[in-house]
């Protein structure tokens, strides 16, 4: 489809722009300059900076061209002798108390040779240390206006510099209040974190009530270190390369289902610089978080990564080559009994990879050909829709289309968290005129920006479900009916819609606001997270939404938050693999020697030791620890390859980053063994890749588009019933220091490796200690922010830091633990457990 455009004459030059852009992006698009700094693609327009003013034929005034739309026959000129004059005193006034001694250096020129005006401590004014020289849109514009002096006498503003957090600096002596930090905090990554504060000449960029950013809620995404056009906002540690080639290399981010591609610049010795989100077809900032961005900048030198195998003596570990390890494990396999042998992987290798280890168990006969999926969480859709014989939708983010009337209504899912690219489409649709309900029981850091937010009590949300759709159904004019409507309508008559929400947790008044808004919007996409599923009464919270989607005729989409995840639940679906979610199972058959060899590709949180264990893996994990064979694994950042978003996008990994030059590929590590064990090599071209794994994702029914019904199982029928017959009691109300406990994703552990304790800084980012309380329990209790507590469940205790949050309903706690054992795995498969608050024993 070809895009509409218009005509009109910049500076006497023809130039031919997108429909709808403004006249400073059709004059960048065509190569010509004008000065800006508060504007950026793709943020919106700030108009602050006064420096893009321009001429516009039959127009009384000059008008910012970053906030004037490009028309069909305009006429438009970006220099005048007035304009160089109004540009040029706007910014002296902006240098006035902006350190401007690099911008007037009489030694630029020959700068890299003498270095005469050296940053001294935290003093601002040299440029030797800055690590945006060379690429300062101040220098730029003094550039290009020629500036050789400034009229005002510089004045230090003397105000302290932002040192006490994480990855993330701030100078406020080098900020221009250019507003491009707030914008894209508020306004695309939906923070709100960054503001303007005080008045006059004290305004200031801050955060509310002057809080630390580990403080305020903020992710560290890094967007605000990409637009910043100074050096006020600034990664911690980075300097300023001169005279060295940097190389860039690109890769996709395994840390979730968004599949990011990151670029990482290498300086000439090999250590990694930074990594940013890529730039191909789209801003930096609308992609990227802060695991991959800070977690990968720790990691790509390369200091944890265990470039050789190791075999298990008795006084520990013996390093020995690849043509040694080989043909060690070679020859345990084909002493192996297949029946007694398992093969497990996770998630985090390229498709190639994974196809070639799951071939490998095949060929050897293993029926014990595993992938280590704790969430359950595709294999649940796929069973719910076999039983009912439905079809689910899946979310997919192709080419990007015109706005449109979508909303949104997101269930159980911290998108920020879980597929921040995914979020950052959303957020850009509510900015115009979509809406958003967020259901959720537990934390959610995007229900501040949606319309509605509701809290039902964590295991309830098909009763809050429920009452929204008992009371949709009254309203039920114009319905587009789908078979079983009459059925439906006739059973859930026998509820009272006040009853349902009591039960759920909500007030009549919040689900009527919801039913309200459902019914103000037309179109509806109703998104779900693993955690709606990891529940007792996951299939009645699936029934629930299911049914509540195809009333308001929407969609339904279950959303990935790992990489490839898709992928494998349509090999677990097809019978090529199987899943293992707990591991209680496995480790009693491993004790009952039913289980006697088991080979890992990747990591998992096992105790329970077999007679033989072998482990390919980047990281020398806890597993590791235990194997009798360890190889080193290649599917670190940077190995070729293919991975699979939770849009069931397919992207290539092509650019591979140095590493050991001994150093084999995983593919051919496979093959070796092959031929140790006498069989044929294995191929994966790139078009049988792309075509196995499409033929994956259809073979996951439910993520085909097909059979539409209402459905209303008798077993729904009672446990609601049961539900409303039990007296909604609040957890505060009960036993001092109980709670309903949540146990959210972590995605914070990357195939054994927890980067809370790897990466200097994460912990105070992303604590996985914290446990999150509303502040009145807190001040109930007597806890006070960061106090150390112990949290009984089961028997069994957990250690946590409280965080008062009032994010979260009175009664609940929610946790992220790192599921580092088979206890934290079982709380994690059961999703919502209750537990009890003590003080930390001393």
């Amino acid at each position: 489809m070809e895009t509409k455009s218009v005509q009109l004459k910049i500076d006497g030059q023809v130039v031919k722009a997108r429909l709808g852009i403004s006249v400073l992006q059709a004059a960048r698009e065509a190569g010509l300059y004008i000065p800006a700094l508060c504007e950026l693609e793709g943020l919106l327009p700030g108009s602050s900076c006064r420096l893009c003013l321009i001429k516009i034929k039959d127009r009384p005034s000059f008008v910012p061209a970053c906030a004037t739309q490009a028309e069909e026959g305009m006429e438009v000129m970006t220099s005048s002798e007035e304009l160089e004059k109004l540009r040029q005193a706007t910014f002296e006034l902006i240098l006035s108390e902006h350190p401007y001694f690099c911008l007037l250096c009489g030694e630029k020129a020959d700068c890299n040779e003498l270095k005469v005006t050296m940053s001294k401590a935290f003093d601002p004014g040299g440029c030797v240390f800055c690590p945006k020289d060379g690429d300062c849109d101040l220098q730029q514009v003094a550039s290009y206006l020629k500036i050789k002096k400034v009229s005002y006498k510089f004045k230090d503003r003397g105000r302290p510099q932002w040192l006490q957090d994480p990855f993330i600096s701030h100078n406020p002596n080098l900020c221009i209040l250019c507003g491009r930090c707030v914008s894209v905090c508020g306004e695309i990554r939906g923070e709100n974190v960054l503001t303007f504060v005080n008045r006059g000449p004290s305004t200031a960029i801050g955060t509310f009530y002057n809080l630390p950013l580990k403080e305020s809620n903020c992710s560290f995404c890094g967007a605000c270190l990409d637009v910043c056009p100074t050096g006020a906002m600034l990664e911690k540690g980075l300097l300023a390369v001169r005279d060295e080639k940097l190389k860039s290399r690109s890769f996709i981010c395994p840390l979730c289902g968004c599949g990011c591609e990151l670029e990482t610049e290498l300086e000439e010795d090999g250590s990694c610089r930074r990594v940013l989100p890529s730039k191909k077809n789209q801003p930096v900032f609308m992609s990227g978080c802060w695991r991959g961005r800070f977690g990968w900048k720790e990691l790509l030198p390369g200091s944890l990564y265990v470039d050789s195998p190791s075999l298990k003596i008795k006084e520990g570990r013996e390093k020995v080559s690849l043509e040694q390890a080989i043909p060690a494990l070679a020859s345990r396999l084909k002493q192996v009994n297949p029946e007694e042998t398992a093969f497990i992987c996770s998630e985090s290798a390229p498709v190639e990879n994974l196809l070639a280890f799951i071939q490998l168990g095949q060929a050897l006969g293993v029926e014990n050909v595993f992938w280590y999926y704790p969430e359950n969480f595709l294999t649940r859709v796929n069973e719910f829709n076999e039983e009912n014989q439905l079809s689910f939708d899946f979310y997919s983010a192709g080419p990007a289309k015109p706005l449109t009337d979508e909303c949104f209504f997101i269930v159980d899912s911290d998108l920020k968290s879980e597929a921040v690219t995914l979020w950052l489409e959303i957020k850009k649709q509510l900015r115009a005129v979509a809406r958003m309900i967020v259901l959720d029981g537990g934390f959610n850091s995007i229900e501040g920006q949606a319309s509605l937010k509701l809290k039902p009590l964590p295991g309830r949300e098909y009763l809050a479900l429920l009452s929204i759709l008992r009371l949709w159904l009254d309203k039920a004019k114009g319905l587009k009916l789908y078979p079983g409507f009459e059925e439906l309508k006739e059973k859930l008559s026998g509820f009272e819609p006040e009853d349902l929400a009591l039960a759920s947790g909500l007030d009549l008044s919040s689900v009527k606001a919801a039913v309200d808004l459902l019914a103000a919007k037309k179109s509806w996409k109703f998104i779900f997270g693993q955690r709606l599923l990891r529940s007792e009464s996951w299939k009645e919270n699936l029934l629930a939404v299911w049914n509540l989607s195809l009333a308001v005729d929407g969609q339904i989409f279950p959303l990935s938050s790992k990489i490839n995840e898709r992928f494998l639940a349509g090999l677990a679906a097809s019978g090529k693999i199987k899943i293992i979610d707990q591991l209680g199972n496995l480790e009693d058959r491993i004790r009952e020697k039913k289980i006697k060899n088991l080979y890992v590709y990747g990591d998992l949180p096992l105790r329970e030791k077999p007679e033989f264990l072998a482990v390919q893996n980047i990281f020398l994990s806890r597993l590791g620890e235990l194997s009798d064979i360890f190889l080193s694994a290649s599917f670190y950042p940077g190995e070729s390859g293919h991975f699979l978003d939770y849009g069931s996008r397919l992207k290539a990994s092509s650019d591979r980053l140095e590493q050991n030059k001994e150093q084999r590929s995983d593919l051919e590590v496979f093959n070796r063994l092959r031929k140790e064990l006498g069989m044929a090599d294995w191929s994966a071209p790139e078009k049988n890749i792309i075509k196995d794994s499409l033929q994956g994702i259809a073979s996951i029914s439910g993520f085909q588009t097909g059979l539409k019904r209402y459905i209303w199982p008798e077993d729904m029928a009672r446990k609601t019933q049961n539900s409303l017959a039990v007296i909604n009691r609040k957890p505060a109300e009960s036993a001092a220091g109980e709670f309903i406990i949540i146990i959210d994703q972590n995605l914070d552990l990357y195939s054994g490796l927890e980067l809370p304790e790897e990466v200097p800084g994460y912990s105070q980012a992303r604590n996985p200690d914290l446990v999150l309380i509303h502040p009145d329990e807190a001040s109930r209790l007597e806890l006070k922010a960061d106090q150390e507590i112990t949290i009984r469940v089961e028997n069994k205790t957990l250690r946590g830091q409280i965080k008062p949050d009032f994010g979260l309903r009175p009664g609940v706690l929610v946790i992220r633990p790192l599921i580092t054992d088979p206890f934290l795995l079982e709380l994690y498969h059961q999703g919502v457990v209750r537990g009890t608050v003590e003080l930390k024993n001393e």
